[in-house]
Order: C-alpha cells, then sequence, then structure tokens
C-alpha cells in the first residue's frame, strides 16, 4: 500500500483555484495529525511540507505561498505565519518524531527564469519527439540537468538551515510521486542537445556538429533504446547517485545526524513508470 503522508490543511479558494486556509484551520490540522499518529503508538511521521511549488515557511525560492500562507489574503490572516515551525513544535509538544518532506511537483521561480534565457536547452525533460514532458503542475524539469539540482539543493538546503536546532527533527525526506519531476520518465528521456552532448563527452564520443533536425531527437531515442542503451543507463545513474549524495550530505549537515529518505509515493503505482 502506498503511504498516506499527512499535509497541512488547505481546501477550494473562493474562485475553485488554489486552497487557501487560515491560520486555526492549520492549526487544527497540526493538532489533529500529531494526536492522531500518537493515538497509534507511532514514534513520529513524515509530513509534507513542501508540495505544488508552495513552501510552509517564509521563502522566495519558491511561488504561490497562499497555498499554505494565508497571510496572502488579508480578510483571512493579516500575520504571517512559519508553518513548518509551528508543526515541528506541535509534533515535539506530543513527543513524537518528524521528518518533513518535500514533493517537488510544480514550477520553481529560478527554473522558470532560466527556461528565457539563451540557454535553456536541458531544464525541461525533452523525449524522443523533442518536446518538453508536462506534468499537471507545469513542466517536467530535466533531474539531470546541474541547474535543476542546484535549485533543488537550494530549497531542501535552506528548510534544513531552519530546522537544525529542532531535536525532533529526525531527517528530511523526498516524496516521488508519479506527477512530480525528481525522476525521470523512462529510458529515452533526457534527449536534449545538451544533456545528450554531456553523455557523448562521458562515454568518449565526439559531440556531432550542431543540429537543428527535428529528427534528431528520434535518432538520439533509437541509440539509447539500442546500441548505446547500457553505457546510457549506467551515466543517467551515475548523475542520479552523485545527485542524491550531496543531497545527504546537504540534509546531514556539520553533525551528520539527520538522513536523507527517498519516499516513492505513487511513483510505482500509478503514470508511464509504474506502466
Amino acid at each position: 500500500p502506498e503511504p498516506d503522508l499527512p499535509r497541512l490543511a488547505g481546501g477550494p479558494g473562493r474562485a475553485g483555484g488554489r486552497g487557501l486556509a487560515d491560520w486555526l484551520t492549520h492549526f487544527a490540522a497540526m493538532q489533529h495529525s500529531a494526536e492522531a499518529v500518537a493515538a497509534q503508538g507511532l514514534a513520529g511521521a513524515v509530513v509534507t511540507v513542501f508540495a505544488e511549488g508552495a513552501a510552509a515557511w517564509p521563502t522566495t525560492l519558491t511561488r504561490d505561498a497562499p497555498r499554505w500562507n494565508a497571510a496572502g489574503d488579508l480578510s483571512l490572516d493579516p500575520v504571517p505565519k512559519d508553518l513548518l515551525a509551528a508543526v515541528t513544535r506541535v509534533y515535539a509538544r506530543e513527543g513524537l518524531a518528524l521528518i518533513p518532506a518535500l514533493r517537488f511537483d510544480a514550477a520553481l521561480p529560478a527554473l522558470e527564469a532560466e527556461r528565457t534565457g539563451e540557454a535553456a536547452a536541458g531544464i525541461v525533460c525533452v523525449g524522443r519527439d523533442g518536446r518538453p514532458r508536462q506534468v499537471a503542475g507545469g513542466s517536467h524539469y530535466n533531474i539531470l540537468d546541474p541547474r535543476v539540482q542546484r535549485a533543488v539543493e537550494s530549497v531542501v538546503g535552506e528548510m534544513a538551515e531552519r530546522l537544525r536546532d529542532d531535536r525532533n527533527v529526525a531527517g528530511i525526506a523526498l516524496e516521488l510521486p508519479h506527477d512530480g519531476w525528481l525522476h525521470l520518465p523512462g529510458v529515452a528521456w533526457g534527449l536534449d542537445d545538451q544533456t545528450f552532448s554531456r553523455f557523448l563527452a562521458a562515454i568518449g564520443e565526439s559531440a556531432p556538429p550542431p543540429d537543428d533536425r527535428a529528427e534528431r531527437f528520434a535518432e538520439r531515442a533509437r541509440l539509447v533504446l539500442g546500441p548505446l542503451r547500457q553505457e546510457w543507463l549506467s551515466w543517467r545513474t551515475g548523475q542520479l547517485a552523485a545527485f542524491h549524495a550531496r543531497l545527504t550530505a546537504l540534509v546531514a549537515g556539520p553533525d551528520g545526524r539527520w538522513p536523507l529518505y527517498i519516499v516513492p509515493t505513487t511513483l510505482f503505482t500509478d503514470g508511464d513508470v509504474a506502466r
């Protein structure tokens, strides 16, 4: 069975868009979550505090903060709240461990800004048709790209630093839903010009001359599904392993007390990867 991770509150907005909830609604959800975990005799819980492109703490790295912080609507709550700090304290009061979880399933401002520049190639995940893959929250970013990895590291690092003094925090988790973008959606993905050139250089193949033909993506797909399959899979695995190693060190911090958890939620039950 897939884990049903607790998360902070938020119902439908007045116009049927993103949810808004006042402080009392958020606080009641935190208390209910902690009390439910304690009543089951559990030691703690993994709680989603970053999702749909919004963070539960004050930050400039993400967008759509009203999804979590009702201060965006003064009629609901004129005083900004740090929901991450609050849920940590509520769990600590119940004697529970907390593992805050991040789900990268929507756009990030830094990456959207990169997409408008001259070096936009590589930011989004491209397949055999040469078109960027789309997920519910926007484009499926290319997790093989160093700029995408740095954007993730910035968000994870900022959250980790805000929690360093909270002794009941027991690590940090990355959720992997089927409609997120921390995974690769299949073998024949990551075929943009920049990523594929990096791959060829890594295996000692000379980079091809500049090519703007639409057919080049299908040709690359045939290579990575055929004669270069093992080299391609090994290179991609190495890129992600190095990324996860950096995140692990970032989360562990100077005292090395926090592990990084990778938590597949719907990745193996829904969507392309499951099929």
